[in-house]
C-alpha cells in the first residue's frame, strides 16, 4: 500500500537491474518530494540505488536505455551511438543474407 501511495499517480517501470521513476506532482517541489520518498523506500527495502546514475534535476530531455526522450517535442530517438551500432548490425546482416531473402523481405514491406 505504501509504495502505491508514493508512486501514484506517477508511472514506474522496473527492469532486471534498471528502473525509471518519473516524479510528478502539483508543484516541482511535490514531484521532487515524491522522488525522494521513492528512493528512500527502495533503499529501506534493500534495493541498491546508484546516485551517480540518477537524475534528480527536472529536465525536458533524458537519455535512458540508449534512447533520447524529449518531453517538449514528444519524441523518442536513438542515441547516435545506438543508431551507429544498429546500422552496423544491419550492414553485417545484409552481407550474410542471401539475395533472394533480401528481395522477399523488401517485397513484403511495400
Amino acid at each position: 500500500y505504501k509504495i502505491k501511495s508514493i508512486l501514484k499517480p506517477e508511472y514506474a517501470s522496473i527492469c532486471v537491474d534498471d528502473g525509471t521513476q518519473i516524479g510528478e506532482g502539483k508543484t516541482p517541489e511535490e514531484g521532487c518530494s515524491n522522488l525522494i520518498d521513492t528512493v528512500t523506500l527502495f533503499t529501506q527495502l534493500g534495493l541498491l540505488v546508484h546516485p551517480k546514475k540518477c537524475n534528480f534535476i527536472p529536465s525536458q530531455e533524458i537519455v535512458i536505455w540508449g534512447f533520447i526522450i524529449n518531453s517538449v517535442k514528444m519524441t523518442v530517438k536513438l542515441t547516435p551511438e545506438k543508431a551507429l551500432a544498429l546500422k552496423s548490425d544491419c550492414d553485417l546482416f545484409l552481407k550474410k543474407c542471401p539475395e533472394r531473402d533480401k528481395t522477399s523481405a523488401l517485397a513484403r514491406n511495400k
